[in-house]
């Protein structure tokens, strides 16, 4: 994929060439940041009206296999992967705010039929086709509750969008919690 499939974003390309068992393999890594709907990390959150969602960046990793000097009857292997804000309507309030607040998390407004997602999914569905996996690296347990309520608002979308999905199209949802796991 190339930027048209974003129209306009921020590039990132590293090469390097490595040598694996005496065979020599070239790696690239190519970031592509979205300018739909960027910002700062913690005033841009969430989603617009349109599915785009705050802060995405694509990342694809390019190995080739430079043993083989023909480009055309070369070995290829090319990994993406997408992350970025979760799909619904929320906001994170600001450093000196959060001091007066509960919680640092708010969910702006309601999406009961998860269109903002829904526009999401679809655009990632016709980029990438199935199955699409979605791991939430969110927290998922917390004294109080702040991350949590997006974990919740995340698996409650993808439950809802995959009545309407074939089964062969059903997003695949992996709750990680990471921060739970870089404790162990």
């Amino acid at each position: 994929m190339c930027c048209r499939s974003i129209r306009s974003c921020i590039l990132f390309i590293i090469f390097v060439d490595i040598c694996v068992y005496g065979q020599p393999i070239y790696v690239t890594l190519i970031a592509r940041r979205s300018a739909r709907f960027a910002g700062t990390r913690f005033l841009k959150r969430g989603t617009n009206e349109e599915g785009f969602v705050a802060n995405e960046v694509e990342t694809e990793q390019i190995v080739h296999d430079a043993s083989v000097l023909s480009f055309h009857s070369g070995r290829f292997t090319s990994y993406v992967q997408i992350r970025g804000s979760v799909p619904t309507f929320w906001s994170q309030i600001p450093f000196i705010i959060k001091l007066l607040s509960p919680s640092s998390f708010a969910v702006d407004r309601a999406d009961p039929y998860c269109n903002a997602a829904a526009q999401h999914v679809n655009r990632l569905l016709g980029r990438f086709g199935a199955p699409l996996v979605i791991l939430n690296l969110v927290k998922r347990r917390e004294k109080k509750r702040h991350e949590q309520i997006l974990s919740e608002e995340l698996q409650t979308a993808v439950e809802y969008l995959n009545q309407f999905l074939p089964p062969e199209h059903n997003i695949q949802y992996i709750p990680w919690d990471m921060a739970r796991h870089n404790k162990r």
